[in-house]
This record gives structure tokens, C-alpha cells and sequence, in this order.
């Protein structure tokens, strides 16, 4: 709860985004993310759900713990460009691929 209090997000706000946000699992990990769309239009007028619009809820595997908030609105876009799995070994090759060694 302490990145809840220092992005300004309560414990109903969280719920709300898990709720009715959008989910999607990357890299085993659940990002639910409010869109403008997902809001329903019970909500529509209300102010606090319109500053949540853009908010992320990162969610372990299991989706029953939560990992970080965020309040960006271009979380969405970037963690959808994140990478599917890391390959950090074969991009550490072709690096130093054409380099001489010693």
C-alpha cells in the first residue's frame, strides 16, 4: 500500500481499476489498465474516476497481488511494446559478434 499512498490511489480506486479495467498478461505478470472506454457511464461524470483514466495496477501471475501503481497515462502503450520473453543472452552475443578476442 505504500506505492498506492505515494501515487494517491486508494484501496477502493485499485479495486475499481482491477475491476473494470482492461487486462492483459505480459511476461507472466497482469497489467490492468483503466481506458476511457472501459469506464461505465454510471461513472462517466464522476471527477476522481476521470483522474483515474490511464492508471495501470500491475498484478502478479495469480492476479490477486499487487505489485505497483501507476498513473501515467502512456503506461499502457509501453508495456504492451514490452518484450515477450528476455534474451538477454542473444543480444549480448551479437553485441560483440565481429569483435576479435584477446
Amino acid at each position: 500500500m505504500l506505492r498506492c499512498h505515494q501515487r494517491n490511489v486508494s484501496a477502493d480506486e485499485v479495486r475499481f481499476i482491477v475491476q473494470h479495467g482492461h487486462r492483459e498478461r505480459i511476461t507472466g505478470i497482469v497489467f490492468c489498465t483503466l481506458r476511457r472506454c472501459d469506464v461505465p457511464t454510471a461513472y462517466a461524470r464522476d471527477q476522481r474516476i476521470a483522474q483515474l483514466v490511464g492508471a495501470s495496477i500491475l498484478l502478479d501471475g495469480s492476479g490477486c497481488l499487487v505489485i505497483t501503481v501507476r498513473r501515467n497515462e502512456d503506461a499502457h502503450r509501453r508495456d504492451r511494446r514490452k518484450r515477450k520473453y528476455s534474451n538477454w543472452k542473444a543480444d549480448w552475443e551479437t553485441a560483440f559478434q565481429g569483435t576479435s578476442s584477446w
